[in-house]
């Protein structure tokens, strides 16, 4: 399903979660192969990401925001500044229900407002209700791609 988010009148969200921009990967390596296991033990998705992908989008000048939580990595956010397409969102079973997942969305879109990008994406998975719903309520829309 795809969705998108005009951010022309887009006022900036304060962000009240520990969410943190990470450029390289370096001292987190740990905690994210931590949360990549941790992630595909709940949710075994094929098309999950490696530590080796993450360098490849941050050398590529992806945003990476991640969410941290008793100094352990719980979720995250991927943006492709070169397609305008936030990705990967993800917060562990454990810290869900508490708008975390919609902190991460306005971290993402802050940074792009910043960055002077007009209008965002994203795809989500048929059955991912939870972001289906976090997205329409940070105001996304959906569309039909051509």
């Amino acid at each position: 399903v795809n969705y998108k988010r005009d951010l022309l009148k887009y006022e900036k969200v304060k962000i009240e979660s520990n969410i943190e921009r990470i450029q390289w990967i370096g001292e987190y390596k740990k905690k994210i192969e931590k949360e990549i296991e941790n992630f595909q033990e709940e949710l075994n998705w094929d098309g999950m990401w490696s530590i080796e992908d993450a360098i490849g989008r941050l050398e590529n000048g992806w945003y990476f925001n991640v969410l941290e939580m008793n100094n352990y990595i719980t979720g995250w956010a991927w943006f492709n500044p070169i397609e305008n397409l936030l990705c990967n969102l993800y917060v562990n079973k454990e810290f869900r229900k508490k708008g975390h997942g919609k902190q991460l969305i306005y971290s993402i879109m802050n940074l792009a407002k910043d960055d002077n990008i007009d209008t965002i994406y994203a795809e989500v998975d048929w059955w991912n209700d939870s972001s289906h719903i976090t997205l329409l309520r940070c105001g996304w829309k959906e569309y039909e791609k051509d």
